[in-house]
């Protein structure tokens, strides 16, 4: 294949990365296609604010007139470059992710449930925010836990410490359903008080059958009639 260097790189690069010129169908021009995109981002910036309002209503309008396949298209479109734009991966390495987790979150093992403008959402993209590295695709619950929680490995670990001690407190037969809080992990002060109370209650209905046998004196029989 014919190779070509580049004016603007140095680089020596195939023919096909390059443009041919406008003038002459057969010959190419010597600056590569990426160059070219670089020189021309500022001049095509520098005309979209020159203009940018009247684009902008253009835009706008033509937007009201799509069919639902063309609004898909453009949604796919903004999906595709956000994900190469945020996380560095083309739709094709997504897709190929999503097969390897069989279309389930990589934490709950679940499909996603939440809903956007009456379409089922798809699985988030999950990445190491300080290396960038991509880890997995999560749901949007498990994605917005780790979010909330900082991915703060010790964090999630007091987390899963109370949540055990709180099941192994609910499985003790001598904590009652009535119980708050307070006695999941603490010694059950509910059912102390409430065997308190039971005393006190059989202490009270003691004394009242107590009083009850003593009996008060008899009524004294009538004295005579004088």
């Amino acid at each position: 294949m014919t190779e070509f260097p580049c004016n603007k790189c140095l680089e020596t690069k195939p023919a096909d990365e390059f443009y041919y010129r406008r003038t002459e169908p057969f010959e190419r021009i010597k600056i590569c296609k990426e160059c070219s995109r670089m020189a021309a981002r500022p001049i095509a910036s520098a005309r979209y604010e020159r203009h940018k309002e009247r684009l902008n209503a253009e835009s706008t309008e033509a937007r009201k007139h799509w069919t639902p396949e063309q609004r898909a298209r453009a949604n796919e479109q903004v999906r595709r470059r956000k994900l190469v734009a945020d996380f560095g991966i083309t739709h094709q390495e997504y897709d190929e992710l999503l097969a390897f987790q069989q279309s389930v979150c990589a934490i709950c093992k679940r499909p996603e449930q939440r809903m956007f403008r009456g379409k089922l959402r798809r699985l988030s993209v999950d990445h190491d925010h300080a290396t960038g590295k991509i880890r997995g695709l999560l749901c949007s619950e498990c994605n917005l836990a780790l979010g909330l929680l900082g991915d703060d490995v010790e964090v999630f670990r007091a987390a899963i410490e109370y949540l055990t001690e709180s099941l192994d407190a609910l499985a003790r037969k001598r904590v009652p359903q009535e119980c708050c809080l307070f006695c999941l992990t603490n010694p059950c002060l509910c059912h102390l008080l409430k065997e308190e109370q039971d005393a006190q209650t059989q202490d009270r209905a003691s004394q009242s059958r107590h009083d009850l046998e003593a009996g008060s004196p008899s009524n004294p029989e009538p004295a005579a009639a004088q």
